[in-house]
């Protein structure tokens, strides 16, 4: 007989299969608040339970959830989280700690994120999981637990034995360049306008600057910092009157001016780090021009064309543009500009046969010297008077000599008229003294010195009895003028000459006729100066006749009409002056024949302007700078009875001083 036997085969639960791999998508740098993803959305593709799968028997089990074992994220990187309240509130994953018998259990519904550190980016440390199947939970999400053990897994558990990693990616953002500190663009002299420039990658790399892109943009495993790409000015401090910042981005061949007006954020030059910087001070000008302001760019998306440009919203955080800026600056040295020299130079005048006040060489020349081109606002200061250069002497041995003392007068060295030129100048210090001294009766204006004016920029001078100043104006400390310095001799009368004798022939002769030729005053007639005075008249000083037996000597003053008789008292401290045109005479007594006592005459210059008859004038001070002569001059006659010329007739009479005819 057939007997029928019923079998069933109960289920018995097969571990799920975990294979692949799971990447949640990708976040970028910087983010705070990455969407995740849930534990089922990420995991079903690598869970696999088809082998609870059988035709007439048991289904495949859902996935109820994960057990996460480890986690190989660090603190650098950032965190991995979870929710289990639909991403209300996350729990940051512990990097230690985790293991198969202290995993973390998540429910399926629970949600997984990345929160990258700030500035970080790449492939954080992945969490590795397993897969827990719905056996055990008629296929509903299993409990969430904070440290479970899950070592007994694979088999007939609802824990896969294989793990999945989770990975994921954080995509680099650009981090703007932090920078901070000044550039300087090496020193171009003051009035050099060949000042070759230097490269921005240059300057951007002084010790000065401070660029850093790799404090945010390099990242181990992420992102890596790129180097300057150029700079965006922003604001320009120099003035017009300092001089001109430039730019050239062809190596110098042309060269852009940099405004100094109207640079901003929105409105700044952008030029790459391979074009050249300088500043081009104005002729004269030296010291410390204003610098430049600038943003430094890291080139991320590109540097801009160069030229003007608006960068104002693309400065920090992400930008290419650094939210600080350097400043770039320079300094432009003082260069000698040589002092001017202008105007002549008058030592005070003196008088004939006196030498002249001595006057120190700073107190004569500092008027005409002129150093200001050296003063500079902010820079340089006018250098003060050194000394000078004579070049020539003009002045000649007829009328004196040109001195200098260095040792405050105690000693004098004459000035050659010759030889000197500026390559045989004279230097003499500015606390050197000079003179004039002239030769004893010259007087008029000498020829002068002709002088160069030195300055002190390199500092005091000193005596130098031939020296080359053939180089002087430019840079030099030396005048390219030159200054003449002169002075004038003021004449003084010499007392006229008299020599010889004189003898009354006609009586009534003019005390011109009589006198001039024994009168003299060629002392002061000097070429190009004084002129010789003519004469003026006489003094007597006197009256060697005697009355009683010879006569008398008279004068006229009245052009003859009457005639006085001359004493016979008369002295240097009681002289009588005569014009020169009176008249003289003499008048013997009757019957005298012979020569009479004579007078004793000083001759007058009219130095002082005409004479006018005195009868008694002292003339005791006579000769030197007097109108009077020092030497007398003997006048006489000689009578000879009714001889013509000698006044003396037998029936002559004479009263009261009258001659009568």
């Amino acid at each position: 007989a057939t007997e029928t036997l019923s079998l069933t085969v109960n289920p018995v639960n097969d571990a799920p299969v975990a294979t692949g791999a799971v990447t949640l998508p990708s976040v970028t740098e910087d983010a705070t608040s990455p969407p995740g993803a849930t534990v089922s959305s990420l995991f079903t593709p690598t869970f696999n339970d088809s082998r609870d799968t059988v035709t007439g028997g048991s289904s495949a089990n859902t996935l109820a959830g994960i057990a996460i074992t480890a986690n190989a994220a660090t603190a650098a990187q950032g965190e991995w989280r979870y929710s289990t309240d639909g991403g209300s509130t996350w729990t940051a994953i512990p990097t230690t700690g985790l293991g198969d018998a202290t995993a973390i259990i998540l429910p399926s519904t629970a949600r997984l994120e990345f929160v990258p550190t700030g500035n970080w980016n790449g492939t954080p440390g992945a969490l590795t999981v397993r897969l827990i199947d719905g056996s055990n939970t008629a296929n509903n999400p299993v409990a969430f637990s904070a440290s479970a053990d899950v070592s007994t897994n694979g088999n007939t558990t609802a824990i896969s034995a294989a793990t999945v990693p989770l990975t994921t990616t954080v995509t680099a953002v650009n981090d703007s360049p932090i920078v901070s500190g000044s550039a300087t663009v090496p020193p171009n002299n003051e009035d050099s306008s060949s000042a070759a420039g230097t490269a921005v990658s240059t300057l951007l790399g002084q010790g000065t600057v401070s660029y850093n892109d790799s404090n945010a943009d390099t990242i181990p495993g992420g992102s890596t910092a790129t180097s300057a790409a150029g700079i965006a000015i922003t604001g320009n401090a120099s003035t017009a009157a300092q001089g001109t910042w430039q730019y050239s981005t062809n190596g110098g061949t042309t060269w852009v001016d940099i405004p100094t007006t109207g640079l901003s954020n929105t409105n700044a030059i952008v030029i790459p780090s391979s074009a050249t910087l300088r500043f081009l001070a104005n002729g004269d000008w030296n010291g410390t021009p204003g610098a430049l302001t600038a943003h430094i760019s890291d080139g991320a998306g590109g540097l801009p064309a160069t030229g003007p440009r608006d960068i104002s919203a693309n400065i920090g955080t992400t930008s290419q543009w650094s939210s600080g800026t350097i400043t770039i600056g320079t300094t432009t040295p003082a260069i000698n500009d040589a002092p001017v020299a202008s105007g002549t130079v008058t030592l005070p005048a003196i008088n004939e046969d006196a030498s002249s006040p001595p006057a120190t060489v700073l107190s004569l020349f500092t008027p005409t010297f002129n150093d200001s081109r050296d003063t500079v606002t902010g820079g340089s200061s006018a250098n003060g008077l050194a000394g000078i250069a004579i070049t020539a002497n003009a002045s000649t041995a007829a009328q004196g000599e040109w001195r200098y003392s260095t040792d405050g007068g105690a000693t004098w060295t004459a000035i050659p008229t010759g030889g000197l030129g500026d390559t045989t100048a004279i230097i003499l210090p500015a606390t050197a003294m000079l003179e004039f001294v002239p030769v004893a009766n010259w007087n008029g204006t000498p020829g002068g010195l002709t002088v160069r004016l030195i300055d002190d920029s390199s500092g005091p001078v000193s005596l130098n009895s031939s020296a080359d100043v053939s180089a002087n104006g430019g840079i030099t400390p030396i005048s390219a003028g030159t200054v003449p310095l002169t002075t004038t001799v003021t004449a003084i009368n010499d007392a006229p000459i008299a020599s010889g004798s004189v003898t009354l022939v006609t009586p009534g002769s003019t005390i011109t006729s009589l006198f001039t030729p024994v009168f003299s005053d060629t002392t002061d007639t000097v070429t190009s100066g004084s002129t010789a005075n003519p004469f003026a008249g006489i003094a007597i000083t006197g009256n060697a006749a005697n009355p009683a037996t010879q006569g008398e000597w008279q004068y006229s003053t009245d052009g003859g009409v009457t005639y006085q008789v001359i004493p016979t008292t008369l002295s240097d401290g009681s002289a009588m002056i005569l014009p020169d045109s009176a008249q003289i005479r003499f008048v013997g007594v009757p019957g005298y024949t012979g020569t009479p006592g004579g007078l004793t005459v000083r001759v007058i210059d009219n130095s002082g302007g005409p004479v006018a008859f005195s009868a008694s004038t002292d003339v005791t001070t006579n000769g030197g700078t007097t109108p009077i002569s020092a030497a007398t001059v003997p006048f006489n006659t000689i009578v000879a009875g009714s001889v013509a010329g000698n006044f003396q007739e037998p029936n002559d009479s004479v009263t009261a001083g009258t001659a009568a005819e």
